[in-house]
């Protein structure tokens, strides 16, 4: 699916999901975990960027990088939070390339649930079930 979305390719760095994905400029979502970042900067090519998008252990080391492979082969690693969006414009933004049918949301919603499923929503997630469920609402 992420080749449908946005990716040029994707990989699985750790079988249990896939945590990463080369867009066009780098590299896509990705858990903090030293393992993960240190193979998604591994995959990426020349120019690449690596972006952490989820928090971990303060406590914890989570980047462990070749310093020389960032330098000679001009990578970058960086963090975002909320996608580094500014919402006054990006909202509205998003909007409009969702109606314009550039935005493949739909697509990313793996089940549906009416409020009163909202418990199963939730053990669907734990089980593996889900990764995108949307709540409906009915009036």
């Amino acid at each position: 699916m992420g080749e449908e979305i946005l990716a040029a390719d994707c990989y699985d760095v750790n079988r249990a999901e896939v945590v990463a994905g080369v867009y066009r400029h780098g590299l896509g979502p990705a858990t903090v975990d030293e393992d993960v970042v240190s193979a998604a900067t591994a995959v990426i090519g020349k120019g690449g960027t690596v972006v952490i998008t989820g928090l971990a252990d303060p406590a914890k080391l989570t980047v462990h990088v070749s310093g020389t492979d960032l330098t000679l082969n001009q990578k970058t690693i960086k963090g975002t939070l909320f996608g580094s969006m500014n919402p006054q414009y990006d909202i509205v933004r998003l909007l409009r390339l969702y109606d314009a049918g550039q935005l493949k949301l739909d697509e990313l919603i793996t089940n549906t649930y009416s409020l009163e499923d909202v418990n199963k929503g939730y053990q669907d997630l734990r089980d593996g079930k889900n990764i995108r469920g949307v709540i409906i609402h009915d009036k």
